[in-house]
Protein backbone atom coordinates (compact mmCIF):
# COMPACT_ATOMS: atom_id res chain seq x y z
CA UNK A 1 0.00 0.00 0.00
CA UNK A 2 3.04 2.56 0.67
CA UNK A 3 4.45 1.69 -2.55
CA UNK A 4 1.03 3.09 -4.12
CA UNK A 5 0.73 5.65 -2.53
CA UNK A 6 4.36 6.85 -3.18
CA UNK A 7 3.66 6.40 -6.04
CA UNK A 8 0.88 8.46 -6.49
CA UNK A 9 2.66 11.40 -4.81
CA UNK A 10 5.43 11.05 -7.08
CA UNK A 11 2.82 11.40 -10.12
CA UNK A 12 1.42 14.13 -8.06
CA UNK A 13 4.29 16.06 -7.89
CA UNK A 14 5.08 15.36 -11.50
CA UNK A 15 2.06 16.99 -12.17
CA UNK A 16 1.95 19.40 -10.32
CA UNK A 17 5.24 20.97 -11.83
CA UNK A 18 3.56 20.58 -15.36
CA UNK A 19 0.23 22.36 -14.56
CA UNK A 20 -0.25 25.83 -13.94
CA UNK A 21 -0.69 27.08 -9.72
CA UNK A 22 -4.12 27.31 -8.90
CA UNK A 23 -5.95 29.63 -8.09
CA UNK A 24 -6.66 28.03 -4.43
CA UNK A 25 -3.41 27.26 -2.47
CA UNK A 26 -2.82 23.23 -1.76
CA UNK A 27 -2.61 22.20 1.73
CA UNK A 28 -0.42 18.88 2.94
CA UNK A 29 -3.70 17.93 4.16
CA UNK A 30 -6.06 18.40 1.71
CA UNK A 31 -3.37 16.37 -0.97
CA UNK A 32 -3.05 13.72 2.04
CA UNK A 33 -6.68 13.07 1.55
CA UNK A 34 -6.73 13.42 -2.42
CA UNK A 35 -3.73 10.81 -2.08
CA UNK A 36 -5.91 8.54 0.09
CA UNK A 37 -8.30 7.34 -2.79
CA UNK A 38 -7.27 4.77 -4.78
CA UNK A 39 -4.75 5.82 -6.81
CA UNK A 40 -5.73 5.37 -10.86
CA UNK A 41 -9.45 4.89 -10.32
CA UNK A 42 -11.37 5.17 -13.61
CA UNK A 43 -13.55 7.86 -13.87
CA UNK A 44 -17.13 6.99 -13.54
CA UNK A 45 -19.16 8.51 -16.59
CA UNK A 46 -22.51 8.18 -17.65
CA UNK A 47 -23.03 5.36 -20.07
CA UNK A 48 -26.19 4.61 -22.12
CA UNK A 49 -27.46 1.06 -20.74
CA UNK A 50 -26.54 -1.69 -22.90
CA UNK A 51 -28.26 -5.32 -22.60
CA UNK A 52 -25.22 -7.42 -21.42
CA UNK A 53 -23.21 -10.23 -24.05
CA UNK A 54 -21.56 -13.00 -22.71
CA UNK A 55 -18.87 -14.45 -24.61
CA UNK A 56 -20.66 -15.41 -27.74
CA UNK A 57 -21.85 -12.02 -28.51
CA UNK A 58 -25.48 -13.13 -27.75
CA UNK A 59 -27.99 -10.72 -25.44
CA UNK A 60 -29.91 -12.54 -22.55
CA UNK A 61 -33.21 -12.58 -25.10
CA UNK A 62 -30.98 -13.75 -27.46
CA UNK A 63 -29.49 -16.55 -25.45
CA UNK A 64 -32.85 -17.58 -23.82
CA UNK A 65 -34.45 -17.44 -27.10
CA UNK A 66 -31.96 -20.16 -28.99
CA UNK A 67 -32.84 -22.05 -25.67
CA UNK A 68 -36.13 -22.07 -26.44
CA UNK A 69 -36.02 -22.97 -29.53
CA UNK A 70 -33.74 -25.96 -29.22
CA UNK A 71 -36.41 -27.29 -26.17
CA UNK A 72 -38.79 -26.89 -28.97
CA UNK A 73 -37.10 -28.34 -31.52
CA UNK A 74 -36.88 -31.54 -29.06
CA UNK A 75 -40.63 -31.60 -28.39
CA UNK A 76 -41.05 -31.48 -32.16
CA UNK A 77 -38.99 -34.38 -32.63
CA UNK A 78 -40.53 -36.49 -29.67
CA UNK A 79 -44.52 -35.38 -30.73
CA UNK A 80 -43.55 -36.73 -34.42
CA UNK A 81 -41.71 -40.31 -32.18
CA UNK A 82 -44.85 -40.44 -30.28
CA UNK A 83 -47.33 -39.60 -33.07
CA UNK A 84 -45.71 -42.82 -34.93
CA UNK A 85 -46.41 -44.64 -31.97
CA UNK A 86 -49.82 -43.89 -31.97
CA UNK A 87 -50.47 -44.48 -35.15
CA UNK A 88 -48.07 -48.23 -34.71
CA UNK A 89 -50.88 -48.94 -31.69
CA UNK A 90 -53.66 -48.11 -33.66
CA UNK A 91 -52.43 -50.68 -36.27
CA UNK A 92 -51.97 -53.59 -33.52
CA UNK A 93 -55.33 -52.37 -32.77
CA UNK A 94 -56.78 -53.06 -35.93
CA UNK A 95 -54.42 -56.10 -36.57
CA UNK A 96 -55.39 -57.81 -32.79
CA UNK A 97 -59.34 -57.18 -33.31
CA UNK A 98 -60.11 -60.72 -34.46
CA UNK A 99 -62.43 -63.37 -33.85
CA UNK A 100 -61.78 -65.49 -30.94
CA UNK A 101 -59.21 -63.19 -29.63
CA UNK A 102 -59.92 -61.72 -25.79
CA UNK A 103 -61.31 -58.26 -26.23
CA UNK A 104 -59.76 -57.30 -23.03
CA UNK A 105 -56.49 -58.73 -22.07
CA UNK A 106 -55.15 -58.06 -25.86
CA UNK A 107 -57.10 -55.56 -27.21
CA UNK A 108 -57.95 -52.97 -24.45
CA UNK A 109 -54.05 -52.53 -23.41
CA UNK A 110 -52.71 -51.54 -27.00
CA UNK A 111 -55.95 -49.25 -27.26
CA UNK A 112 -54.85 -47.15 -24.23
CA UNK A 113 -51.41 -47.03 -24.95
CA UNK A 114 -52.34 -45.80 -28.40
CA UNK A 115 -54.70 -42.99 -26.59
CA UNK A 116 -51.70 -42.12 -23.83
CA UNK A 117 -49.25 -41.52 -27.06
CA UNK A 118 -51.56 -39.40 -28.79
CA UNK A 119 -52.10 -37.31 -25.25
CA UNK A 120 -48.12 -37.35 -25.74
CA UNK A 121 -48.38 -36.00 -29.54
CA UNK A 122 -50.67 -32.83 -28.47
CA UNK A 123 -48.46 -32.11 -25.28
CA UNK A 124 -45.40 -32.04 -26.71
CA UNK A 125 -46.32 -30.70 -30.01
CA UNK A 126 -48.16 -27.67 -27.76
CA UNK A 127 -44.48 -27.12 -25.96
CA UNK A 128 -43.05 -26.88 -29.37
CA UNK A 129 -45.40 -24.16 -30.57
CA UNK A 130 -45.16 -22.21 -27.22
CA UNK A 131 -41.45 -21.98 -26.66
CA UNK A 132 -40.64 -21.17 -30.51
CA UNK A 133 -43.69 -18.71 -29.79
CA UNK A 134 -42.29 -17.23 -26.72
CA UNK A 135 -38.33 -17.55 -28.54
CA UNK A 136 -39.08 -15.49 -31.70
CA UNK A 137 -40.64 -12.85 -29.46
CA UNK A 138 -37.81 -12.51 -27.56
CA UNK A 139 -35.67 -12.32 -30.16
CA UNK A 140 -38.19 -9.47 -31.54
CA UNK A 141 -37.99 -7.57 -28.21
CA UNK A 142 -34.49 -7.94 -28.48
CA UNK A 143 -34.07 -5.13 -31.59
CA UNK A 144 -33.45 -1.68 -30.42
CA UNK A 145 -36.45 0.20 -29.34
CA UNK A 146 -35.49 3.42 -29.94
CA UNK A 147 -35.88 4.97 -33.53
CA UNK A 148 -32.82 6.71 -34.97
CA UNK A 149 -32.79 10.21 -35.39
CA UNK A 150 -33.32 11.81 -38.78
CA UNK A 151 -30.46 12.62 -40.76
CA UNK A 152 -30.72 16.41 -40.68
CA UNK A 153 -29.34 18.61 -38.36
CA UNK A 154 -29.96 21.95 -37.21
CA UNK A 155 -26.74 24.25 -36.68
CA UNK A 156 -27.11 27.74 -34.71
CA UNK A 157 -24.24 29.82 -34.57
CA UNK A 158 -25.61 32.96 -32.31
CA UNK A 159 -22.09 34.77 -32.75
CA UNK A 160 -22.12 35.14 -36.23
CA UNK A 161 -25.91 34.72 -36.07
CA UNK A 162 -26.53 31.54 -38.82
CA UNK A 163 -28.55 29.13 -39.01
CA UNK A 164 -27.93 26.53 -40.81
CA UNK A 165 -29.21 22.51 -42.06
CA UNK A 166 -26.61 20.02 -42.23
CA UNK A 167 -28.15 16.52 -43.83
CA UNK A 168 -25.09 14.70 -42.44
CA UNK A 169 -25.18 15.16 -38.84
CA UNK A 170 -27.74 13.58 -36.00
CA UNK A 171 -29.01 15.70 -33.38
Amino acid sequence: MSQRRDDARYYFEQLSAQCPSPSVPVSPSSTSAVLAQPALAPARTHLPQRAAVDEAGLTPNQLVAWSLFGVGGAAAVGSVIFGLAAQRAENDVERLAQHGVSYDDVVRPREDDGRLYQKYTWILAGGAVFCGGVGAALLLLDGDSKPAPPPVAVNVDPVGGFVGFDYRGTF
